[in-house]
C-alpha cells in the first residue's frame, strides 16, 4: 500500500513544486477579503472530493494495469496504492485552484481589478 524511497535528488522534486505553483498562490488568495470562495469552503471541498474520488480509483485502476506509469526521476517516490502521492495531491490541488480562478472571475470582475486591489493594500 505504502512505498517509500529516500534517494532524492532535485528532479524528484518537479511534480510536487508543479503541484504548489498552482496551489499556493490560489489558496492564499482565498484569504482576500473580497474573495467569496472562503465563504463556501465546505461546499468546495466536498465538490472536489465528489471529483477527485472515482478519478483516483480510475488512476490506480489504469495504473495497476499497465496503462501508463510514471518516471520516478520526477516525483518524491511516496506511493499509495501504486500512485505517486503528488498525483493524488494534483486530484486536489487543481480542481481548488480552478475553481478559485472562477471564484475570481466572479468576484473581482477581472483580474486588472484584483491586481489594483492588491497592488493598493501593499
Amino acid at each position: 500500500m505504502l512505498n517509500l524511497n529516500l534517494n532524492l535528488s532535485f528532479s524528484n522534486f518537479e511534480y510536487l513544486l508543479l503541484i504548489l505553483i498552482v496551489f499556493v498562490p490560489t489558496f492564499l488568495l482565498t484569504f482576500h477579503p473580497k474573495s467569496q470562495l472562503r465563504k463556501n469552503l465546505k461546499v468546495v471541498i466536498l465538490s472536489i472530493l465528489i471529483v477527485a474520488i472515482p478519478w483516483i480509483l480510475w488512476d490506480i485502476w489504469a495504473t495497476n494495469r499497465g496503462h501508463w506509469g510514471f518516471n520516478s526521476d520526477f516525483y518524491l517516490g511516496f506511493k499509495i496504492f501504486n500512485l505517486p502521492i503528488e498525483e493524488v495531491m494534483f486530484f486536489f490541488a487543481v480542481p481548488f485552484s480552478c475553481l478559485y480562478l472562477w471564484s475570481i472571475i466572479r468576484d473581482f470582475k477581472s483580474f486588472r481589478i484584483l491586481w489594483e486591489d492588491l497592488v493598493n493594500k501593499s
